[in-house]
This record gives C-alpha cells, sequence and structure tokens, in this order.
C-alpha cells in the first residue's frame, strides 16, 4: 500500500513489504524516488516505519542525487518507453560493443535489450548479453562502462581480482564509476 510522510520538508512516497524470506529490515530507493521497506513477515509495520525514519538522511541523500544527476526522462520510463527505444538503445549498444571489443577480441552469442528494473546488465554462462534499455539515458562514460562490465564478464564470469583487471585496461577509474552507477538505482 502506497503511504506518503513528509521528511525535513520533502513528502516521501514509500511502501511497505512483508515478506516470509526477509530477515532483516531492508530499504531501497527505486527510479521514481519511491521507497520500499521490506521487513521480515512477524515483524510489525511500526517496525518498518521507525527504521524508514532512522535512515531518513540516506534516503534524502539518495533521491538528492537522482533529481540532481538525472533528466526526467530517465526517471520517468514506461512500458511504451521500452518499445520506443528498445530498438535505438539495441543500435548504440551494438556499435559500442563492436568499439570495445576491438581491444578484448571475447566471442560472444547473443545481445538482447530488456526493460529491467534494477539491473543495468548481464552476461550469462551461454555467453549472451543482456543490456536495460535505460542504458541510454546515463551519461557516455557510465553507458560505455556498463558494456565493458558486461564484456568482461565473457571471460570472467565473477567479480574476481582478475575481472576487475580486465575492467581496469578500459577505465582505470572504474571504481568511481560504479559510486556513480550506485547512486543511480
Amino acid at each position: 500500500m502506497k503511504k506518503e510522510l513528509i521528511i525535513k520538508n520533502k513528502k516521501i512516497v514509500y511502501f511497505l513489504k512483508k515478506s516470509k524470506k526477509a530477515k532483516h529490515l531492508r530499504l531501497s530507493v527505486g527510479r521514481r524516488a519511491e521507497v520500499l521497506i521490506t521487513i521480515p513477515y512477524r515483524a510489525k509495520e511500526k517496525d518498518g516505519l521507525n527504521f524508514l525514519l532512522e535512515k531518513s538522511d540516506w534516503i534524502l541523500e539518495k533521491i538528492s542525487d537522482m533529481e540532481n544527476n538525472f533528466s526526467g526522462n530517465f526517471l520517468e520510463t514506461e512500458e511504451n518507453d521500452y518499445l520506443r527505444y528498445k530498438k535505438l538503445a539495441l543500435e548504440i549498444v551494438v556499435k559500442k560493443i563492436e568499439y570495445f571489443n576491438l581491444f578484448y577480441n571475447f566471442s560472444f552469442e547473443r545481445v538482447s535489450i530488456r526493460n529491467q528494473k534494477s539491473c543495468w546488465g548481464s552476461c550469462s554462462g551461454r555467453k549472451n548479453l543482456n543490456f536495460n534499455f535505460r542504458l541510454i539515458f546515463l551519461s557516455e562514460e557510465l553507458c560505455n562502462y556498463v558494456i565493458v562490465h558486461e564484456l568482461c564478464h565473457l571471460k570472467e564470469l565473477n567479480h574476481s581480482e582478475r575481472f576487475w583487471c580486465l575492467v581496469e585496461k578500459s577505465f582505470p577509474d572504474y571504481k568511481n564509476l560504479r559510486k556513480k552507477l550506485r547512486k543511480i538505482r
């Protein structure tokens, strides 16, 4: 159920979800600056609300980062936006893969564009590369980083030191780029 709360003169929209799988309280801020509080099934709603209030500075910071780093285009994407931008996203992603793969020279099977809620890209064990259509709304640098990140998974399907060494060849400042990307989620 959608609820609202005012914190430091800012309206916060939040949802409370009870989960039988949850062992701890958890907060996440979605693309539309909506807060999801997940609580263990036996916990009380009051516990979730108290947790939200405890973490209010973190929530406001996340929302501020989203508002400052992106135009409304990214935050307001909907299903019909996916249909509208899917082809363009595929063209852009394929060109970037071709460009960066001149250096890496990894083989892969298929490239797909998807409408994912929390993932920028993925690489399967079958060497299929999948990307979120919203990549086209990121800065050029962040978009390129995601492409290289998934390309490197073709060689190392993990986040080991060897994997990060591959990424670092194209993006020596990959740690800063990771931080920027995490602020968007």
